[in-house]
């Protein structure tokens, strides 16, 4: 989640669409949880920054 947050931050300073997240609810446990939605372009965006 951190790497995602920080991806958004140098989307927001090239003026690109962010990653999305949609709230998840696990049926066994009941507790809620972030789902990133990311395009194919993200998922290698992330995978770099990482690395970096």
């Amino acid at each position: 989640m951190r790497d995602i947050e920080k991806l958004n931050e140098h989307y927001q300073k090239l003026s690109w669409p962010k990653v999305g997240h949609t709230p998840y609810t696990n049926k066994q446990n009941g507790q809620t949880y972030r789902e990133y939605l990311l395009a194919r372009m993200q998922t290698f965006d992330l995978d770099f920054s990482a690395d970096t």
